[in-house]
């Protein structure tokens, strides 16, 4: 007992250490302008090989001058040249906008043993040298968010971060605002609103909201907050469609928009300059409530806009704060988080995204929705000196109490 012990010991020890090594040597090819190699040891027995790529191709891309190598594992040289002359425009059902282009392609290798060592590794099972990232779509609901900390690896999210809280406290602290201020969220409670009588509000509004054309041409409208991985940064249809709507309907106006710094390489890339300046990038920690943004421009980890920014930037900035369109889902039979309005949710790539990441649908609904209630509860009483009242309908205990 005690010799399988220390051998157990000494095999963590060791994994800490090649850890440790693997992110100095990493961090020193970055900062000294070096390549870096990644190799495919596995992804997923469910997803053919060049679905896979396509995925990859997307995260990649903004980074590619930065990579070496992409060494995949346990393939022929024939289907290596399968994999490269793939028409992938035939994935209608992925983002159109992100192409796998051959300078990608020319970085694919047949894995050897002469270029076997890799410190960036894309396995489903754990992989003990180095960076291990798991993107089995299937299994892993978390694979979209490893696959943005890959990307990660090559910038500095500090500095972004610090500099959108200067901009930030030259773009929205400092500027003339209404004492009170509208969230608007997408369920349909928002169809028979009547915008007419909130001219006086400041007005945020929230991932697929960015479709309505009513609101678009509100005079009021100040905010836009996003950050779902999946359905925002993403390479499915429905990310694609939603990038391609927020560039139509907002480049052109005065719109502040925050999202977490985690996607900042990938707007970067795949957004226009002249939107992609509208952003402001804050860092996501796992630590408690932060509304003082003009001090520490972070928030803490929640699994909703609202309670994860949407609050967060409202009482950084208002004193009185109104609540539309937040429905919940009171639905038993629950097959998704909340209920939304048709006019404002992407509705025919809504379907196909639960085929691309059927892994982060394996959620209990119920469990979701007790939680976001829980976290939003607790942040409304914490703080009795502000005013929050929910003017819709809602599912939502935390909003009834407020209604």
């Amino acid at each position: 007992m005690i010799i399988k012990n220390i051998a157990r010991a000494l095999k963590r020890f060791t994994k800490r250490l090649f850890k440790k090594l693997a992110s100095y040597i990493v961090n020193r090819k970055i900062n000294s302008q070096s390549k870096a190699s990644i190799s495919i040891l596995k992804f997923s027995d469910s997803l053919p090989l060049h679905k896979q790529i396509y995925y990859l191709s997307f995260y990649l891309n903004p980074i590619l001058d930065k990579v070496k190598l992409i060494k995949v594992r346990g393939i022929s040289s024939k289907e290596l040249n399968r994999l490269k002359n793939f028409n992938y425009e035939t994935l209608d059902f992925l983002s159109s906008e992100s192409k796998v282009i051959n300078s990608f392609l020319d970085k694919l290798k047949k894995r050897s043993t002469i270029n076997s060592l890799s410190l960036i590794n894309l396995s489903s099972p754990s992989y003990n040298i180095g960076f291990n990232y798991n993107l089995d779509v299937y299994q892993n609901k978390n694979a979209t968010s490893e696959m943005l900390n890959l990307s990660n690896r090559f910038f500095s999210q500090k500095k972004i971060v610090e500099e959108s809280k200067k901009r930030y406290l030259n773009n929205v602290v400092t500027k003339e605002k209404s004492e009170k201020i509208l969230l608007l969220g997408s369920g349909p409670s928002v169809d028979s609103f009547d915008f007419s009588n909130y001219s006086d509000h400041d007005i945020m509004i929230c991932n697929s909201l960015v479709k309505s054309e009513k609101i678009k041409n509100l005079e009021n409208i100040k905010y836009i907050l996003f950050g779902d991985p999946i359905f925002h940064s993403g390479p499915s249809k429905y990310a694609g469609v939603f990038r391609e709507t927020l560039i139509k309907n907002y480049m052109n106006k005065e719109i502040s928009i925050f999202t977490p710094s985690r996607d900042y390489l990938i707007y970067k890339h795949y957004l226009p300059k002249k939107l992609f300046d509208k952003i402001h990038f804050f860092e996501i920690r796992q630590e408690f409530f932060n509304k003082d943004l003009d001090r520490s421009f972070h928030v803490n980890a929640t699994q909703n806009i609202l309670t994860l920014a949407m609050l967060p930037v409202a009482m950084n900035n208002y004193e009185k704060i109104f609540f539309a369109g937040f429905d919940g889902n009171s639905d038993i039979k629950k097959n998704y988080y909340w209920s939304h309005s048709k006019k404002y949710q992407f509705e025919n790539e809504l379907t196909d995204i639960k085929k691309i990441h059927p892994g982060f649908f394996k959620i209990d609904f119920d469990e979701y929705s007790e939680d976001h209630n829980k976290v939003l509860g607790k942040i409304i009483k914490s703080y009795p000196d502000i005013l929050f009242q929910n003017l819709t309908e809602s599912s939502i205990d935390a909003l009834k109490d407020i209604t």
